[in-house]
C-alpha cells in the first residue's frame, strides 16, 4: 500500500494531542522515527523524532487537521523529502519523480 503523507513539523511544545493515546498504535522505523496511527481506521495522524543529528519534532499529517482552511493550507512552504531512501530530513537532489 502506498501512502502520501503531507505533514508540517512543529516543536513538541507546540503540539497537543486531542485524543486518548490508547487510541493510537506506534510503529518505529529503523531511523528511530515513531509513526503514530489510529488503531480503528489506520490513518497516520502524526509522528515523532528525537535524534541529536536531526532534532526533536512532531510531524502532523495536515489531512488530520479538520478545521484547516484552504487559504491557510496554501500558505505552507512545500519542501520535498527523500522518503525513497528513508532520509526524511533530506531534500532529494533529483525531483524527476514529481
Amino acid at each position: 500500500m502506498k501512502l502520501r503523507l503531507w505533514f508540517i513539523r512543529v516543536k513538541p511544545d507546540n503540539f497537543r494531542l486531542l485524543t486518548n493515546e490508547d487510541a493510537l498504535t506506534d510503529y518505529v522505523y529503523k531511523s528511530g522515527y515513531h509513526q503514530l496511527f489510529c488503531k480503528t481506521c489506520g490513518v497516520h495522524a502524526f509522528g515523532k523524532l528525537n535524534k541529536p543529528d536531526v532534532g526533536n519534532f512532531v510531524s502532523i499529517n495536515v489531512a488530520c487537521l479538520d478545521d484547516l482552511l484552504p487559504e491557510e493550507f496554501s500558505e505552507f512552504k512545500i519542501k520535498y523529502m527523500d522518503g525513497r531512501n528513508d532520509q526524511w530530513w533530506v531534500e532529494p537532489k533529483n525531483k524527476d519523480f514529481l
